[in-house]
């Protein structure tokens, strides 16, 4: 588990188990005794008063029983979310199991907390932390033909908890028009009882007339090639050569909300998909600067916005409230199914110090109402 993210699979061994439910067991068996290294990472299901007592695969759903000690799960707080986490995506990660019921004591209702308690199936995407899901289409129009395509990948280089596809077109040029490349985006629950390689979720990227270069990836057959990249929420970039065009199909361990922007000179297409849920909103997304992170008098604002005319305001406050600075970013696109792209130096007042909020937000263009804000809490040094 990872506060206030999404947890992070960890390849663990486990005993050998022929059904289902045996299998979901080890699983827990073994995440009981794995100690978390990694920076930020803590295993809240280590310490606590619980063990599995009956498992039940019901199709797409597992009902889940813990004995509980004393009826006492042993957390309090945000550590009692992180355990949930845990617990959703590990009896999850059983192929074919969408949806979890935990009971506890042989089938009463689980009271993680007094203000925590589960009632009815939950999903990995009930409990990851995000407030929005994108809509599961995104369309964007363009006339380029003979597209020539590159691409890279990337898990958490730019934002926590996020995956970035970047696809470059080749295509020079400034502003959106007509050698614009089209594109489709869907995503679609998978089944992996079938499609095992395609994750629980897979995130579909449609380019017509374009061919496309292997870099990063390997080639399995002929019109397929494949990057496993496994590292949450990227389980793997699929690449495959379809008629007169290419499709990337990226396969997820959940589905977290996700953007397609455009960047220019040359023109690439950014496929983001999650980062920090504290830092999105329907509408805006902010990777840099990170929550809770100093910061100096000089730093980046960074993020994505599918924003009228492309224009983000944005101001910070001070301990007590006041607007110390404020301005408007400027996104490489904007009025477009498509999101833009902003990445600007700030600079802030020699006289701040010590805790501020910045405030990311998109204004209605009908009354003028404040929409989509992010508010991350920072310190200036």
């Amino acid at each position: 588990a990872r506060l206030g993210l999404p947890p992070v699979a960890k390849h663990i061994a486990i005993a050998a188990a022929a059904s289902a439910s045996d299998r979901i067991v080890a699983r827990f068996t073994a995440l009981r005794s794995y100690a978390a290294t990694a920076s930020g990472e803590v295993n809240q299901y280590a310490v606590v008063k619980i063990l599995p007592q009956q498992v039940k695969v019901n199709g797409p759903e597992l009902e889940l029983d813990f004995k509980v000690t004393g009826n006492d799960w042993g957390v309090s707080g945000v550590a009692a979310k992180a355990l949930v986490q845990q617990i959703v995506y590990t009896a999850t990660e059983e192929p074919g199991i969408v949806r979890v019921n935990v009971t506890q004591n042989l089938g009463s209702p689980a009271v993680v907390t007094p203000d925590l308690t589960l009632s009815g199936p939950i999903t990995r995407d009930d409990v990851a932390g995000y407030r929005y899901v994108q809509p599961d289409l995104l369309v964007f129009g363009g006339n380029a033909t003979a597209l020539t395509l590159t691409q890279r990948f990337s898990v958490e280089e730019i934002a926590p908890a996020m995956a970035r596809l970047v696809i470059d077109t080749g295509i020079r040029g400034t502003a959106p028009g007509s050698s614009a490349p089209a594109f489709k985006a869907t995503v679609l629950r998978n089944d992996e009882t079938k499609q095992p390689a395609m994750g629980k979720w897979t995130l579909s990227l449609e380019i017509p007339n374009a061919t496309a270069s292997n870099d990063g990836l390997k080639e399995q057959e002929s019109g397929h090639a494949v990057a496993a990249v496994d590292r949450t929420p990227l389980r793997a970039v699929h690449l495959w050569r379809v008629g007169t065009g290419v499709r990337y199909d990226l396969a997820l361990d959940d589905l977290r909300p996700w953007r397609v922007s455009l960047l220019f000179d040359p023109i690439r297409i950014v496929v983001d998909i999650g980062g920090d849920p504290r830092a999105l909103a329907r509408s805006t997304a902010v990777y840099l600067p990170t929550v809770g992170n100093a910061v100096s008098h000089a730093f980046t604002l960074a993020g994505a916005a599918n924003a009228f005319e492309a224009n983000v305001p944005w101001r910070m406050r001070d301990a007590a409230g006041n607007i110390v600075v404020n301005g408007t970013l400027h996104a490489s696109l904007g009025t477009s199914a498509a999101w833009g792209i902003f990445d600007q130096q700030i600079a802030v007042p020699p006289a701040v110090s010590g805790n501020v909020t910045l405030e990311v937000f998109l204004l209605s263009q009908r009354d003028g109402i404040e929409t989509d804000s992010i508010k991350i809490p920072l310190s200036v040094r």
